[in-house]
């Protein structure tokens, strides 16, 4: 299971919000450690499901699509 905190040279963080217990909308982003070193892009992904990517800083939700 994805969890925030660092995983394969990205620092990931979740942030989501609950109604009820229910999670009604969350983000993902992932930021290399190291730019450059430990990954060359930065990603945001959210319920949408469509995965962004952002080589020059960190991805959001205005950021390229993956093709």
């Amino acid at each position: 299971m994805l969890a925030a905190g660092i995983k394969s040279g990205y620092n990931i963080t979740y942030k989501g919000t609950v109604a009820s217990g229910v999670v009604g909308s969350y983000t993902i982003v992932a930021i290399a450690v190291t730019q450059g070193v430990s990954g060359q892009r930065s990603f945001f992904t959210d319920a949408s499901g469509v995965i962004r990517a952002d080589q020059a800083a960190g991805a959001t939700a205005s950021s390229t699509p993956l093709s």
